[in-house]
């Protein structure tokens, strides 16, 4: 996730002298990734990088306090500022404005907080938090909305503001929405909620907000607004993402939540929020603050050794070195024997667990540019290739030899397609956030979407394309939760009703992977097939709706039937004599077979091919060599009239004269 850090924001907490190119260096080799700077008139903007498992860097604060670990490794002096207003204590009403609060699924919610202001004054905020705002990527609106996000800016705490009195009854249900249940948000659109989601329900049983990702339109502040309930709480990450993903929205404050967000950051942000609605809205706290926190955090220590520290760094790194660094990041230290024993401050809870992780922070601030490098010495570990990979490229590059052109779709199709291809609805994987109407369904097979993309080529143009991908189907078994079963399988088309060419090239894959198959008629089919290996089913051939020959193969299960051995048969001493026959065939006739039965008449044929076809007339191709001597037209001969009569009577197919 990126953030814009306006250096003019930073500065605000952060004592140094340090230019903005000087913050950008040490920032990107020791801590997040500095993107770029972007000028904004006098003020320089931070598009920083903030990984994963840092979500304490999600703010300007936290950024802040990074640098203030940081630049004195680069010989910048720095000092982090202290937050008056963290130290504000709440003030405590005699008369409370009402809320009731029940939380039905606490494990969703660590904690909740609500504080409700009176007298509120609603106004533009002052210019310089409008200009802090846009310069870090969000739009002013007006002083009660304009601080919920500031703050969640400036220290990575997500709040939102209610206009109290649209709350019915004074009270709020925090509970887990029901399958088809439906909210109107702020930005006006309906979204239908999926079961599990978190909301927040009104004593009328209306949904006033989508816990963590927006709020509701029937709860929003407007100008007419005089009391505020400001709530601030942090919730199950898991669920919030889950919850973005299905409904395919996510917001500023999402993305925090869904990385985590600590429970004991709610009260600080809280503080300042307090501050802030009596400094630019004039407001007065109007209730006692609810604060439902029923298992707050435990801070944990974790102790690390100088021995293991020099272990992995490579390099000795004196103790006082590492507890300085370490207090520098927030760490509360004690030395004792050579050992570190650092308190985790709250906002690394979910981080640090183990000595390599302080290792690691002690790492970085170092420095790994600092580090030495040293190659490494030995032998050359081998290198297992899954065999797998090495058949799908050996099969692409024969296809691409073969004049194919490999093409690469969607594995998600529209509902058009669906139908177009026959298939039915219920057995298909239908995605439940989707992107478009034209990405609903995980494709079953290769080929509706081969057909697209040859449609879309100009027709008079003969085009040969082959996929090889993963298809999707839900899955039989229990114990896989329901996750689709994924084959890998490879199809091609040719935009002609070519049905030879498509069995020829499915037969050179199978040979060229060491693989012997039979190939089966599909009965009452004319020009369809399908291919067994011992009498298993590996692919299929024939003709789409469109009249175009197809193959399609299960390649998940060729390659663990592919062999790389192969057989040595030496060189004939003799030349073969290669004649043509073309045979008048009946209807219907398994070419196939009739093949089989050519070449069985007798051991000199060699070889048997059907090289050309005209209606109902088929010429093949035959060679036939003795290994000792040349043969004559006479033996020739011999072998031909067993051939003719054998397939008259098998196939009552006539030599054409």
């Amino acid at each position: 996730m990126n953030i814009l850090v306006p250096y003019s924001w930073l500065k605000e907490h952060l004592s140094t002298k340090a230019t903005p190119d000087q913050m950008a260096e040490a920032l990107s080799l020791c801590s997040q990734s500095v993107e770029k700077i972007n000028r904004v008139g006098n003020d320089a903007v931070f598009e920083i990088e903030i990984t994963t498992n840092r979500p304490d860097c999600l703010s300007i604060y936290g950024i802040a306090r990074e640098l203030a670990a940081v630049l004195p490794r680069f010989n910048h002096q720095a000092q982090l500022k202290a937050m008056p207003e963290l130290t504000t204590k709440i003030p405590v009403v005699k008369k409370s404005l009402p809320l009731k609060v029940t939380l039905q699924a606490p494990s969703l919610c660590p904690r909740f907080t609500a504080l409700i202001f009176d007298q509120v004054k609603y106004r533009p905020s002052p210019k310089v938090i409008q200009d802090r705002l846009r310069k870090a990527g969000i739009r002013a609106l007006n002083n009660i909305v304009d601080i919920s996000n500031y703050l969640m800016l400036e220290l990575g705490q997500p709040m939102h503001t209610f206009d109290y009195d649209k709350i019915k009854q004074a009270r709020m249900i925090m509970r887990a929405a029901k399958p088809g249940e439906k909210v109107v948000t702020l930005d006006d659109q309906t979204r239908i909620l999926s079961p599990g989601t978190i909301i927040i329900e009104d004593g009328d049983g209306r949904i006033v907000d989508l816990c963590g990702i927006m709020g509701g339109q029937n709860s929003a502040v407007d100008q007419t607004t005089r009391r505020v309930l400001l709530f601030i709480q942090s919730y199950d990450p898991r669920q919030i993402r889950r919850s973005c993903q299905q409904m395919a929205c996510r917001t500023d404050a999402a993305q925090r939540f869904e990385k985590g967000v600590e429970p004991e950051g709610v009260m600080p942000a809280m503080k300042k929020a307090v501050v802030m609605f009596r400094t630019l809205c004039g407001a007065k706290v109007a209730s006692r603050l609810t604060d439902i926190y029923p298992h707050p955090i435990q801070a944990k220590t974790v102790v690390v050794s100088t021995a293991k520290i020099n272990q992995l760094l490579g390099i000795p790194i004196k103790i006082g070195e590492a507890q300085k660094t370490l207090n520098h990041l927030g760490f509360a230290t004690k030395v004792s024997r050579q050992q570190i024993s650092a308190t985790v401050p709250y906002w690394r809870h979910d981080d640090i667990n183990l000595p390599e992780d302080l290792i690691e922070e002690i790492a970085r601030v170092y420095g790994y540019h600092n580090l030495p490098s040293v190659l490494p010495s030995g032998p050359l570990p081998l290198t297992i290739t899954d065999p797998s990979f090495t058949w799908e490229n050996q099969i692409k590059q024969a296809l691409k030899y073969w004049g194919w052109t490999e093409t690469v779709n969607y594995s998600l199709v529209s509902q058009q397609l669906i139908k177009q291809a026959g298939w039915q609805p219920d057995q298909c994987l239908k995605i439940s956030n989707p992107l478009s109407l034209d990405w609903v369904w995980l494709r079953p097979s290769l080929l509706p979407s081969l057909t697209a993309a040859a449609n879309q080529n100009q027709p008079d143009q003969v085009i040969r394309f082959f996929e090889m991908a993963h298809v999707y189907h839900p899955s039989e078994s229990a114990g896989k939760a329901k996750l689709p079963e994924e084959n890998l399988r490879l199809a091609g088309l040719i935009n002609r009703p070519r049905f030879y060419q498509v069995k020829g090239v499915a037969e050179a894959i199978l040979t060229e992977m060491g693989i012997k198959a039979e190939f089966r008629p599909l009965p009452g089919a004319k020009q369809a097939g399908q291919i067994l290996i011992n009498n298993q089913l590996i692919g299929t051939l024939g003709k789409t709706q469109d009249r175009m020959a197809f193959f399609d193969l299960d390649f998940s299960q060729l390659v663990k039937l592919a062999s790389r051995q192969k057989q040595y048969h030496p060189a004939a001493k003799t030349p073969p004599v290669i004649e043509d026959l073309t045979f008048i065939v009946p209807p219907q006739t398994p070419l196939g077979e009739l093949t089989k039965v050519v070449k069985a008449v007798d051991p000199l044929i060699k070889e048997v091919s059907l090289v050309d076809t005209f209606q109902n007339n088929f010429t093949f191709r035959l060679y036939y060599q003795a290994p000792q001597k040349n043969l004559s037209r006479r033996d020739v001969a011999k072998i031909r009239n067993k051939i003719i009569l054998q397939v008259e009577k098998i196939f009552q197919a006539k030599l054409r004269s």
